[in-house]
């Protein structure tokens, strides 16, 4: 048959529309140019391999039916390869756009913005426990310290919400400028 590796035609060097003669011609110059009793020792397995290939063709191309089967399989061929080709190129396409868009969802090109919002209020709430944690232990400490030593807390645990509500702002202004950078084509 008609394949990639064998093809008759191209084995026996005549055209398609080669006549029986032609093809008996071509295989006789063949055959005395590649036959091992010819040929060097060293080359004697490579021309029996040639002989056999050209006695298949010629076998081949000889017999009607046979004949008809490797041209409509030869015929065949360029349609199979336009149909490997096309899905080929469709597996391409498909590819280049699954690579677009992970891409364009990939941590460099996109913001996660829910780990970042998270971060940023886990960090808040840290933030205030850090700063807080000593002035409640400096309260138990010294719990009759008066109203000095209450209004010095307050002030600090005043201070450490700022700090929290500063980071919170920050939180809302990040979240703004990604849904603005989103919204913008």
């Amino acid at each position: 048959m008609a394949s990639p590796d064998f093809d008759p035609f191209a084995v026996l060097g005549v055209l398609p529309q080669a006549t029986p003669d032609e093809i008996r011609s071509a295989y006789r110059q063949m055959a005395a140019a590649c036959h091992p009793d010819t040929q060097p020792p060293e080359k004697k397995a490579w021309a029996s391999e040639q002989m056999i290939r050209l006695t298949a063709a010629r076998d081949l191309l000889l017999d009607p039916r046979s004949r008809l089967r490797v041209q409509a399989a030869r015929a065949s061929v360029p349609r199979q390869e336009a149909e490997r080709d096309r899905w080929r190129e469709r597996a391409a396409q498909t590819a280049y756009a699954d690579a677009r868009r992970r891409q364009s969802a990939s941590p460099s090109s996109r913001i996660p913005v829910r780990r970042v919002a998270n971060a940023i209020l886990v960090l808040g709430v840290l933030v205030f426990c850090l700063l807080a944690m000593p002035l409640l232990l400096q309260l138990v400490q010294n719990p009759a310290g008066g109203a000095a030593t209450w209004a010095g807390v307050g002030q600090k645990l005043l201070t450490a919400a700022e700090v929290v509500f500063v980071g919170w702002l920050l939180l809302i202004v990040f979240l703004a400028l990604n849904w603005w950078r989103r919204r913008k084509p």
